[in-house]
């Protein structure tokens, strides 16, 4: 039937080189084209499924007769008779297991062509439940079981029938077909939908490279204004008190660390001074900041007393060293020093107060954090961008072959150059 349908093909081809199809009208031509075959073998498919039926009808009409038939000789052992029974009942109940099984309801095609599959094994397992019974009742209802026998085979043989009409090479190449044309089908549409994704991941883009702009104009706009400015301002005071505020600092660790040691010897002979001599000696600017009524003061004319004394065993230059320093040290020299302390810690305490209050740096946190997830938002949709575009490329190249295979299939299949459409 395909080979008559080629060559039709081919007489029509010589006025006509190829023809143009839409791929989603592909389907319908298909089923156009093979309608002359399809039809025929619909017509093959009910004249088998109706020698199946009558073949059916027949073998129960055949197991009535085995069930009530006599034996030809009735004087043979009760036993043997039971045996009889026993396997007749067995094959019958066998054999009509079998026919329920293989009455068919359903006469849809593809419904049919896996049952004839199936019924190899259907057959089998007939064959393997009565072989015993039936070689038995051989010996007792030959003709019987020989015509029931023989209504079996020929429900195989209409079966087998059906399996190659069904699932034969001209079917299945028209099968493949149609589903190498779903595929195709399925392909572009899977196109479609990425095109349409490609195009909302880049507005997507576009929309967060806008916010991005907008962020960063503002970031700019905040950079000139005079809230920055001011803020810088305070920053630039704040550094430049700090520096003067840690030099300050540098020289009371200088003269402390003079004094060290005269100051270590000191506190282990006068106990009643030794745990402000250790604060001095620990941290000497937290020391004279809490020092209010400046007690070091009275510590240190005691200890020169002690060097002078010689107390506390010094060289000479050390000795000399330390008297030095500790007479540079005086009371109202210690007072200016730590009202200085005093005023320049509150100073930056307050410049800290001033820059906190501002908010500017709460500002560009949150600007960084804006910004960040938009970066970060930015990286995630351009990858997924791109991937969607590689994917796209490599599916547009599987529907240029999918393509070319369908229009090989049908060319082969029906001898006629189809070119597909898509739109």
């Amino acid at each position: 039937m395909l080979e008559f349908i080629r060559k039709i093909f081919r007489e029509e081809q010589k006025e006509d080189a190829s023809v143009e199809l839409k791929l989603n009208e592909l389907i319908l031509w298909v089923d156009e084209i093979s309608k002359p075959l399809m039809e025929e073998m619909a017509q093959k498919k009910e004249e088998l499924l109706m020698r199946i039926n009558d073949e059916i009808q027949l073998t129960r009409t055949n197991l009535e007769h085995l069930q009530f038939a006599k034996l030809q000789n009735e004087n043979i052992p009760y036993k043997a008779k039971q045996y009889m029974e026993g396997n007749r009942e067995s094959y019958i109940r066998g054999v009509n297991s079998f026919l329920g099984k293989v009455e068919i309801n359903n006469k849809e095609m593809p419904y049919l062509a896996a049952f004839s599959k199936e019924f190899v094994s259907i057959s089998d397992e007939l064959g393997k439940a009565t072989l015993r019974s039936y070689a038995i009742l051989q010996e007792f209802f030959a003709n019987e079981v020989n015509a029931i026998a023989k209504n079996i085979r020929n429900i195989d043989k209409c079966f087998k029938e059906i399996n190659i009409l069904l699932n034969g090479e001209e079917m299945k190449d028209i099968n493949e077909l149609k589903n190498s044309i779903k595929s195709l089908q399925a392909m572009k549409k899977n196109a479609l939908n990425l095109t349409l994704d490609i195009k909302s991941k880049g507005a997507g883009i576009e929309l967060a490279s806008r916010d991005k702009e907008t962020l960063l104009n503002s970031i700019e706009e905040f950079n000139k204004s005079e809230e920055h400015n001011h803020f810088i301002t305070l920053n630039e005071e704040k550094k430049n008190r700090t520096a003067y505020f840690e030099k300050s600092k540098g020289s009371l660790y200088q003269s402390f660390g003079i004094l060290e040691r005269p100051l270590r010897k000191y506190s282990h002979m006068a106990f009643e001074h030794e745990e402000l001599a250790l604060k001095y000696l620990k941290e000497p600017v937290d020391a004279i900041l809490n020092d209010s009524n400046l007690l070091i003061s009275h510590l240190l004319e005691n200890m020169k007393e002690f060097i002078v004394k010689n107390k506390i065993s010094l060289d000479e230059k050390k000795k000399e060293k330390s008297l030095e320093e500790i007479s540079r040290l005086s009371k109202p020299f210690l007072e200016n020093y730590r009202k200085e302390l005093v005023s320049m810690s509150n100073d930056l305490r307050e410049i800290e107060i001033k820059i906190n209050q501002s908010g500017v740096a709460e500002k560009f946190k949150a600007f960084n954090k804006e910004l960040d997830g938009i970066n970060k938002a930015l990286d995630i949709q351009s990858r997924e961008f791109e991937s969607m575009k590689s994917d796209f490329s490599k599916l547009q190249e599987d529907i240029s072959q999918q393509k070319s295979k369908v229009e090989g299939q049908i060319r082969k299949l029906f001898g006629k150059n189809v070119v597909i459409s898509f739109s």
